[in-house]
């Protein structure tokens, strides 16, 4: 299984998106501007660079539903929940004093 790399600012824009609603979020580029607004219905918004946006999207972390509205995916709820709650390190592997 493969794990998501993501920035620190990919990683805030993930958990604000889980936070903030039920997972859904509306992408509003803005003309020219280097930054996007992103919207989550009934709730707040804010920008940021429409490049981690869409890299986490690539990655599978979000999904497209319609126009400009896309929602967290089940591999991005499991990803925030390990960032949350990170799983135990193994044990360790062969003789220990």
């Amino acid at each position: 299984m493969n794990m998501a790399t993501l920035t620190g600012a990919q990683t805030e824009l993930l958990m604000w998106i889980l936070e903030s609603g039920s997972g859904e979020v509306l992408l509003v580029p803005v003309g020219n501007a280097p930054e996007d607004v992103f919207i989550v219905p009934g709730g707040p918004r804010r920008t940021g660079l429409g490049s981690d946006f869409r890299e986490l999207a690539a990655q599978g972390l979000l999904r497209h539903v319609k126009e400009q509205l896309y929602e967290v995916t089940n591999l991005g709820r499991i990803a925030c929940e390990q960032l949350v709650n990170p799983p135990p390190a193994p044990p360790p592997v062969g003789f220990q004093p």
